[in-house]
């Protein structure tokens, strides 16, 4: 069932900023919404697209069922902020886990399909990185403490431990576990994704 909660939250964000706001879509090469998440088992909607200020911006709530040996069929959510990055930055697999509610079982099943993702050692001493699991291929782990700025991991922290965050290739993606039922949830969301982009911009 469609919590109406979310649909009014993701309109209000599309008012608040001038975009373009679907509620049932026919997914295509534009509005397909990538990244660890996507799978065939998964229900997208709300979809939310444009620019805003001179930044493209893809925003949807996707609902995905997941197995994970051994265990009972899993029901979840995201809300997912989608942001191409300038063509060419060409960014290695970087996931941030946050300390959230699907801080592990949920996690740990969708890596089984990204076997080069292993769990990497924290790139700085950080308040981010004491909440955090960060997973990447083998070779990219001297890269981090470039890769993730220190002062940017910082300020993401300061919006809590509750989001979670992947780069890869030209894109950034941050993630709502359970989705977003209010607009300020969307807002801090867009706070979070251009603070994870402003190296790569």
């Amino acid at each position: 069932m469609r919590n109406p909660l979310s649909k009014n939250a993701f309109e209000e964000f599309s008012e608040e900023h001038s975009l373009v706001y679907s509620s049932r879509f026919e997914e295509d090469a534009h509005t397909v919404v990538r990244g660890v998440t996507l799978t065939t088992a998964r229900k997208d909607e709300f979809l939310v697209q444009g620019n805003i200020e001179g930044q493209e911006v893809q925003l949807l709530q996707r609902q995905v069922s997941l197995h994970k040996p051994g265990s009972e069929m899993m029901v979840v959510k995201w809300a997912i902020m989608h942001l191409p990055l300038p063509k060419g930055t060409n960014l290695p697999h970087i996931f941030l886990d946050g300390n959230n509610r699907y801080h592990e079982d949920v996690y740990d099943a969708i890596f089984t399909k990204f076997h080069k993702l292993v769990l990497a050692p924290a790139p700085h001493e950080t308040t981010f990185t004491a909440h955090y699991r960060i997973f990447t291929n083998p070779e990219t782990i001297p890269q981090l403490p470039e890769l993730l700025d220190e002062r940017m991991l910082n300020k993401l922290s300061a919006l809590g431990h509750h989001m979670d965050y992947e780069l890869f290739e030209n894109n950034a993606y941050v993630y709502l576990p359970g989705g977003a039922t209010k607009n300020t949830q969307l807002n801090q969301m867009l706070s979070a994704a251009r603070l994870l982009t402003s190296n790569f911009n």
